[in-house]
């Protein structure tokens, strides 16, 4: 009998405490809005932060995609939208693909008919209609399959972003963008899902694309700038933190120290 109320106690505590996290992720996401919509006949949907004064001035967007088999709200736990409260900070959700069919995003030009880059198209479209946005500064920033997304963006839709912050991702589409654009690349020293020697080859190419030499400087600590030799040409960023694959705990405001330095010239936004 006494080991029935201790398992019940057990019990209703476990309750007790799921419903207090529950209570403080509510609370903590009393702004959030969900945007949903449907693309190919699949419904998605994104988690939208407004920035403070989006309703009544234009203001920056910042788009963050998750890793594969994680989701919109493990993203948000990266806390850009507290970063940078006066920007929209929108974490979209990815849909199943891949080999073990998990949450994620195309990492390849029309990929699944291109299904993420018109969730993008359509999602910026429907943040428009509800807010006011500065279509010089929209952002993007991924983690992981997230940041190969970003690549994808990087050669599909170069006159909608201002800038791009891939984390822990290095494609081979960098081989296929023509558009300069500033750029920030965190690596880990340790990760063996996108090793160090994978992002030193994008940087290669990322400094041919933004007319960028080997010179650089100390943007931060940690962090190295390239800055380019000719009015065309856009900086980068390169960080190699001592982890493996992870968002390092200095990454969230880093890259939005980034983002604000960076906007697009009027006649060359694509609105």
């Amino acid at each position: 009998m006494m080991k029935r109320i201790e398992l019940w106690n057990v019990y209703v505590m476990r309750k007790i405490l799921l419903f207090f996290i529950i209570g403080l992720f509510v609370a903590s996401n009393a702004d959030m809005v969900k945007i949903k919509m449907t693309i190919d006949n699949v419904e998605r949907y994104a988690l939208v932060y407004p920035g403070e004064k989006a309703a009544t001035e234009a203001t920056p967007v910042v788009l963050a995609f998750h890793g594969y088999g994680t989701n919109a709200i493990q993203m948000s736990y990266y806390d850009i939208h507290l970063e940078w409260p006066e920007a929209t900070v929108v974490y979209p959700q990815g849909y199943k693909c891949g080999n073990r069919m998990k949450d994620g995003w195309q990492h390849a030009l029309g990929e699944n008919g291109d299904r993420d880059v018109k969730f993008v198209g359509e999602l910026l479209k429907e943040i428009k209609k509800r807010y006011k946005v500065d279509s010089t500064r929209i952002y993007a920033t991924g983690m992981s399959n997230g940041a190969l997304f970003c690549y994808v963006l990087m050669a599909e839709m170069p006159d909608t972003f201002a800038a791009y912050a891939p984390v822990c991702g290095a494609s081979q589409l960098m081989e296929k963008i023509d558009t300069p654009r500033p750029m920030m690349f965190i690596f880990g020293a340790k990760d063996t899902n996108m090793p160090i020697s994978w992002g030193l080859w994008v940087l290669q190419y990322a400094k041919k694309l933004n007319s960028c030499n080997d010179n650089r400087t100390e943007w931060l600590p940690g962090y190295f700038l390239y800055s380019p030799i000719n009015k065309t040409g856009c900086k980068l960023i390169w960080r190699v933190h001592p982890d493996g694959h992870i968002w390092p705990n200095d990454a969230t405001e880093n890259i939005v120290r980034f983002f604000k330095g960076e906007k697009l010239a009027d006649d060359q936004v694509d609105d």
